[in-house]
């Protein structure tokens, strides 16, 4: 099952990567140009790709989770001590992977009406979720980065 996770995961970041530099460029959305609340809402409004990057991300916490879980039973007799630490970072990335998936999924469409109703107020709430999602972005490669590390 791990080796079924570890190609997912493979294909989970050939597809973002895909997107990332060739789909979103081409529409425009360089590096950074989300940042501003105008770009963003307005390409939350409109296009569906902001759905599959959730969807992607929420790919990406399954399979790292079940990659986790393969290593911790496949290195626990071998080190003891260590793969506690790993699995736990692993599930940790997993659910703060997840994390971001979710505030994404569910606050965009908020953000949207919210912008409709209230330009200003949409604007800071655009901010305030990018903010909030992008640092559980951050810790969940931070953590999995640990995982491998000690799984190594």
């Amino acid at each position: 099952m791990g080796s079924l996770a570890a190609i997912g995961l493979g294909i989970l970041f050939v597809g973002y990567m895909v997107l990332l530099l060739i789909i979103l460029p081409a529409q425009g959305y360089g590096p950074g140009t989300l940042n501003d609340p105008a770009n963003g809402i307005s390409f939350l409004a409109t296009s569906r790709l902001p759905m599959l990057i959730d969807f992607i991300y929420m790919g990406i916490a399954v399979t790292f989770l079940l990659i986790s879980l393969a290593l911790y039973e496949r290195l626990s007799a071998v080190a003891p001590s260590i793969m506690p630490i790993s699995v736990a970072a692993g599930l940790m990335a997993s659910v703060l992977f997840l994390g971001y998936a979710m505030i994404n999924f569910v606050g965009s469409s908020v953000a949207v009406s919210t912008q409709q109703h209230d330009a200003l107020l949409g604007s800071a709430l655009y901010l305030a979720l990018r903010t909030v999602a992008n640092g559980l972005n951050a810790a969940g490669l931070f953590a999995g980065g640990w995982a491998i590390l000690l799984a190594g």
